[in-house]
């Protein structure tokens, strides 16, 4: 986990994994979340603190991710990036 000593609360959400992107300074890994209405939640990370992160993580395995949001204004336009800062596995998603 990276830490952060000026955030107390972070948001979290339950998944599938989908994908796992490797890239030279930032990767990424894709969680399908949801019940009925799926959706595809992209979180990001550097490269360099993959393996503290997602450590053995594979497709299809069920996770909880901790992340913060960051926004930015480039442009006259609004761009959006969820960081991961966690990953844990956990059996399986809840059923509603």
């Amino acid at each position: 986990m990276i830490k952060n000593d000026k955030q107390i609360f972070f948001n979290r959400v339950k998944g599938e994994i989908t994908e796992i992107a490797d890239g030279d300074e930032f990767s990424s890994i894709t969680l399908k979340v949801g019940h009925v209405n799926t959706r595809q939640v992209n979180l990001c990370f550097k490269t360099a603190f993959k393996e503290g992160l997602i450590g053995e993580a594979q497709i299809g395995q069920v996770v909880e991710a901790q992340f913060y949001l960051t926004s930015h204004n480039r442009h006259e336009r609004w761009y959006t990036t969820a960081t991961l800062l966690a990953l844990q596995q956990i059996s399986q998603l809840p059923r509603q």
